[in-house]
């Protein structure tokens, strides 16, 4: 696993801008079927819901990996969680809370990391991140679990190996609905 160092790459939980959510639309493409990119004013509309929703890594200004998080309502939760959620247009802004609403649960929507940075640690950083955000989130709110959609085999082991189990699989889509308990 290449290693990159800490000077070239900067963790960042600081809001994102219009341009920057395009550009992580652009990392979108790079990495995701087209089925599965969401449209810009999908993202806006849940970014406007929850602007505390992204960890970003960057090589100066450009976004090399991001995650993608918010607090979901019950129904999308419930729906999440018995397999029948096919893809990101079916979350309606009335489906994103703000972590003062929060009914317990977060939902991982996306994790992205630029292909020239795959055999890298910066998912490893980025989960390591993400795990301290939650815990902070989860004394000052009510967050009980995440949830996640891992879309491809390399999402589902990264998530594995942050402790989330599988809930619902669907082999031949290898779909993986996956949970983590806190």
């Amino acid at each position: 696993m290449m290693k990159v160092s800490n000077k070239e790459i900067i963790l960042s939980r600081a809001q994102l801008s219009l341009l920057e959510i395009k550009q992580v639309l652009e990392l979108d493409s790079l990495v995701y079927e087209p089925e599965y990119c969401s449209e810009f004013d999908q993202v806006v509309g849940r970014f406007n819901k929850n602007k505390d929703c992204f960890i970003t890594l960057r090589n100066q200004d450009d976004i090399i990996a991001y995650i993608c998080f918010f607090p979901i309502t019950k129904r999308l939760a419930n729906m999440i969680s018995s397999g029948n959620f096919t893809n990101d247009a079916e979350i309606l802004p009335t489906d994103v809370l703000s972590y003062e609403d929060s009914e317990g649960v977060l939902y991982i929507i996306s994790v992205v990391v630029k292909p020239e940075y795959h055999n890298s640690d910066v998912v490893k950083r980025m989960m390591i991140d993400f795990e301290n955000k939650v815990q902070e989130l989860s004394e000052l709110y009510n967050i009980k679990s995440v949830l996640a959609t891992a879309i491809s085999e390399k999402g589902h082991s990264t998530l594995l190996k942050s402790k989330f189990q599988d809930i619902v699989v669907n082999q031949r889509k290898s779909i993986y609905i996956m949970e983590k308990i806190y």
